[in-house]
This record gives C-alpha cells, structure tokens and sequence, in this order.
C-alpha cells in the first residue's frame, strides 16, 4: 500500500498500518495520517526491511504483540469507504 492509499484510508476514518526502512519517511507520513484525519484515528507505523527475514520476523513479532486482536474485514472497509465518500459528495 502506497501513502497515498493510507492517506485515503485515514481520511474515512480506517486504521492504518504501515511500514517502512527510513525512520524519518515513517514519522512524515505518520504526521501526514494524523493530519488527514484531525478527529484522530489509529496509525500504526513499523520499521524493517523487507530484504532482511530477521526484519521481517521481529517486525511480525511487534505488530502480534502490540495489536492483540486484528481482523480484516472487506465488507467493513467496503462500507467504511463508502460512506466516506458519500459524506464528501454530500460536503462538496
């Protein structure tokens, strides 16, 4: 997922997750996702390269042990997209 697309899931109020290997491009885009979305929203951000296996266990380990309980629903995110730009139709 691009941050263009975690940018359009902060906006309709979707829980954002994100990766990245520079620290510093990982905090921009966290503040740019807190940004899009002023009333708050959940943004979590990890660091690991891809091309390292040890990065990416320890950074699966992380993500295990900080959300307990992460379930991916299409329906949800269908419907959570669809009535954000609904509302932004209706605003606009």
């Amino acid at each position: 997922m691009g941050k263009e697309t975690a940018l359009m899931f902060a906006k309709v109020g979707a829980t954002v997750l994100i990766h990245g290997r520079n620290p510093k491009k990982l905090a921009d885009t966290l503040a740019a996702l807190r940004e899009a979305n002023p009333k708050g929203g959940q943004y979590y951000s990890y660091q690991a390269d891809y091309a390292s296996l040890a990065d990416v266990r320890a950074m699966a380990e992380t993500i295990k042990k900080s959300i307990s309980k992460l379930i991916f629903s299409s329906i949800t995110l269908a419907f959570t997209l669809i009535k954000g730009l609904l509302r932004k139709m209706v605003l606009n």
